[in-house]
């Protein structure tokens, strides 16, 4: 998978602040090598999860750290592809492609940073339907012990 930085704008070629090429470094690092310990360091305190599994955002960098372990700990295989960065270089999408199970998962992280290269927002889309079907029931199988249900 290819690690080049194109423009969403064809013909803009922006310039990201040293900032946020540190984070995308240390967040394709954080995936590659599934060590989510640095995950606080990479998020605001106050970090929005838009997640495919509910219609309500996850708040707080605690929590949206967690449910990131979590989920990546449902693939088999995981890696991050192309990213495409905004005219401001302070939003990007990442595309990613992984095993869950029988699932062949792809799916697109949409981040947008602060001007400390801080995520203060993650969207994540996932594709096909039966890949997210999987994702849901394990994440709430996975869960369950934790909310007693």
């Amino acid at each position: 998978m290819t690690t080049s930085l194109p423009s969403l704008n064809p013909g803009i070629s922006p310039s990201p602040a040293p900032a946020t090429v540190r984070t995308l470094a240390a967040w394709r690092h954080m995936f590659a090598s599934g060590d989510f310990s640095a995950v606080g360091s990479l998020l605001h305190p106050e970090v929005l999860l838009h997640s495919p599994l509910d219609d309500q955002p996850l708040h707080g960098a605690g929590a949206v750290g967690g449910v990131l372990g979590l989920a990546f700990s449902l693939y088999d295989r995981f890696a991050y592809g192309d990213c495409l960065w905004s005219e401001d270089g302070r939003q990007l999408a990442l595309a990613f492609e992984g095993q869950m199970g029988p699932h062949t998962v792809r799916g697109v992280d949409r981040l947008q940073l602060d001007g400390q290269g801080r995520i203060t927002t993650l969207e994540v889309f996932v594709r096909p339907l039966p890949a997210l079907a999987h994702l849901s029931a394990e994440v709430q199988r996975r869960m369950a012990p934790q909310t007693g249900h």
